[in-house]
């Protein structure tokens, strides 16, 4: 195969990953119409689309691993680590707990996209990625609020008290509750980014009403974190860019605050008797006890598995599977960062712990830097705003880091973080490459 073979074959599979990353739509190996159908709350295994390409950015990242040099290869060595040691966990179960296996893919799933971003992006345009990227992330979002309303149009309101029921009109919906509007959350942030840098294939017009799409879906699926990261996210991004900006916006922020809490009583009452769902949970984080959303009592149910074995874990043996008193009936501690120490051990716990820290240093160092210079990538600035949300806000909320939906878009994220030369639309490339011929030719 030749070289113009190889790099139009590399280009059809970033197209179809920018593609397919975005949009949460799920198969299921044990549904008769192959897409997703169970309900909330009889949720059979199924996988987002975007899981198909992982065999084809392994390769690739094997193929172009020489290309992560520098601070990628310092990020990516955490991360092998981490991987070295869940895959050794996973197989030391194996014999009396096969599942274990299965489990450990899904958490190297990070270590093989992020060979891929690192390696083979490079070459790429800004412009030309972000075009498949928001095709799939109206298309995803559009699906969603098609979804609900037909839902609406159909039962005259939202079942499962004010949230979609999955499934109920169109299928392959999965995790509608949690990773869902996630996905749809930071999908919206990422192309916030390239809206914002003036790096936008498309017209204002197309953004704006995606932008709206996108938030009327994530109020469909009643999840608080969407909608924070949606709001919190567009703060940050269009407004905190200058340390003036910041005191301004604190000043403001204060402000809007104290007029909030003054009639607190009254927004809390009306949240409270709304007949959309999410409305409802925002008004339950004022009862008493309720502030956490019972986050608390998962993560001590976790943080028990940990006691119990604070070096091995439960090495990727699901906890309410395991017989030594340290099982439990919650599938994860709502904290990403309890949730590796309890199924991955110490070692595993300590691996991420450095990736992730090494990452916030730089997103926020990027951030400052854009800051004194007046100036600087904006979006590397903007996607390290996002990196910083969903390491500090997403992770101690649920855990995205450990969902085959949530993870390559994260890692695409980050990818974002690092200053590249291809920073530029297909349109202003072609302009450069145009003007220096004409230098040459004179």
């Amino acid at each position: 195969m030749g070289h113009q073979q190889v790099l139009k074959l590399q280009k059809a599979i970033a197209w179809l990953v920018m593609f397919l990353m975005p949009i949460p739509i799920f198969l299921s190996p044990s549904s008769s119409i192959v897409f997703a159908n169970g309900t909330i709350g009889n949720e059979a295994l199924a996988f987002p689309l975007s899981l198909a390409m992982v065999p084809l950015v392994f390769t690739l990242s094997v193929i172009n691993i020489n290309k992560v040099r520098g601070v990628k290869a310092f990020l990516y060595f955490w991360l092998l680590l981490f991987s070295l040691w869940v895959i050794g966990s996973a197989f030391a179960s194996a014999s009396n707990y096969p599942v274990s296996l299965m489990y450990a893919s899904q958490w190297v799933l990070i270590f093989l996209w992020a060979g891929y971003f690192f390696s083979s992006l490079e070459g790429f345009p800004f412009e030309s990625l972000v075009r498949p990227f928001f095709i799939g992330a109206f298309f995803g979002a559009f699906y969603i609020f098609i979804s609900g309303f037909m839902e609406f149009l159909f039962y005259g309101t939202l079942l499962d008290a004010g949230r979609m029921t999955q499934n109920l009109v169109l299928k392959g919906q999965y995790q509608l509750a949690v990773y869902t509007p996630t996905v749809l959350a930071y999908s919206f942030l990422v192309l916030l980014v390239s809206w914002s840098s003036r790096i936008f294939p498309f017209s204002s017009l197309a953004f704006l009403l995606y932008a709206v799409v996108v938030l009327v879906a994530l109020i469909f699926t009643g999840a608080r974190e969407g909608l924070l990261v949606y709001f919190l996210g567009s703060f940050f991004i269009l407004f905190l860019r200058s340390l003036r900006a910041l005191f301004v916006c604190t000043i403001l922020s204060i402000f809007f605050v104290f007029i909030f809490l003054s009639r607190l009583e009254e927004v809390v009452y009306w949240f409270s008797v709304s007949e959309l769902r999410l409305l409802n949970k925002i008004a339950r984080l004022f009862e008493e006890g309720g502030a956490l959303g019972a986050r608390d009592i998962m993560i001590m149910e976790y943080v028990k598995i940990i006691i119990d074995n604070p070096f091995w874990g439960v090495m990727m043996v699901p906890p309410e599977v395991i017989s030594n008193g340290a099982a439990t009936s919650v599938k994860s501690a709502h904290n990403f960062y309890v949730d590796v120490w309890a199924w991955a051990g110490f070692p595993g716990f300590l691996t991420y712990l450095f990736f992730s820290i090494s990452l916030l240093f730089m997103a926020i160092a990027s951030i400052a830097k854009s800051w004194l210079a007046r100036g600087g990538d904006r979006v590397v600035v903007g996607a390290s705003w996002v990196v910083i949300i969903m390491l500090l806000v997403s992770n101690n909320i649920n855990v995205p880091l450990r969902q085959p939906l949530v993870i390559p878009l994260f890692l695409f994220c980050v990818y974002l973080m690092f200053p590249s030369r291809n920073r530029v639309g297909c349109g202003a490339v072609l302009n450069v490459e145009r003007h220096n011929f004409l230098i040459r030719e004179s």
